[in-house]
């Protein structure tokens, strides 16, 4: 059972929000099905579109509920409550007076350290720990193997972790295997689609991913939105039937060589492996 937590799946705005309450929701639904129900407390660093949408959407979760918002990070500062911070909360305010009261200036790295230090202390068998981050920093994205080897899981949008160094994926996937804490980070590959999760349940079940081929989908849709606009201007230049028609036929042949190598590209990718 996954709960869908809103109905924005089909806004741009809200999609990646949306695939990180739906992942978080399915790395801890076993603590609200339970028969003896366990709390889930929830740190979020990064607060911007989709991170305060996703406050949202978690704040916005009818009672009762075992999920606990216990920190807030932003650029500049942290509030943290252990018992959780309360849904009717102004948390936007709650931020903005932390900061200004702050003797002294911190950055995201301080804060993110603060945390580290603080969510291990809080995983026990009744309570689980769930570290969501919504950034694009490569700072926050290094503190995955300490938190899932402590056993916090982790949800997160951020590229970092999984497209940089092997080195760092390699940490993530033994501190995860050690902490016996999940990592989710569906909504870093192709908007928030399925990709992931359905290639793993392809090898787990013992198919072969022969070939993936990257960018493909982006670059049929650039040459569509590329055809739609020379096809438009050829059609307002031309004064004559006829010259729009050779207008038409010399568009539909670079349609026709475009995909026309890209197949070919992707056969070749596919016979290689």
């Amino acid at each position: 059972m996954v709960r869908i937590l809103s109905r924005s799946g089909l806004s741009t705005r809200f999609g990646r929000s949306l695939t990180l309450a739906v992942r978080f929701t399915r790395t801890t639904m076993s603590f609200s099905t339970s028969k003896d129900p366990k709390t889930v407390s929830v740190s979020v660093v990064g607060v911007g579109l989709v991170g305060s949408e996703f406050v949202r959407q978690l704040q916005a979760l009818p009672s009762p509920h075992p999920y606990r918002l216990i920190s807030l990070s932003s650029s500049k500062t942290t509030i943290f409550n252990a018992d959780g911070i309360p849904p009717s909360t102004d948390w936007r305010a709650l931020l903005r007076a932390s900061s200004s009261s702050s003797a002294t200036t911190t950055n995201k790295a301080d804060h993110v350290a603060d945390l580290q230090r603080q969510l291990p202390t809080l995983v026990r068998a009744d309570n689980a720990v769930v570290f969501v981050d919504n950034t694009a920093s490569a700072v926050v994205a290094e503190t995955y193997p300490a938190l899932l080897r402590a056993g916090v899981h982790v949800v997160t949008p951020n590229k970092k972790a999984f497209s940089g160094s092997q080195e760092l994926y390699d940490q993530i996937v033994a501190a995860s295997r050690e902490g016996g804490a999940k990592f989710l980070h569906e909504a870093t590959v192709g908007a928030g689609l399925p990709v992931l999760s359905t290639l793993k349940d392809l090898v787990g079940t013992g198919d072969k991913v022969r070939c993936i081929y990257i960018a493909c989908m982006s670059a049929v849709y650039a040459c569509s939105v590329l055809c739609a606009g020379a096809l438009t201007s050829a059609m307002r230049c031309c004064h004559t039937r006829t010259s729009m028609i050779i207008a038409s036929f010399r568009l539909s042949v670079f349609v026709f060589f475009f995909f026309f190598f890209t197949f070919l590209e992707t056969s070749r990718l596919i016979i290689a492996h």
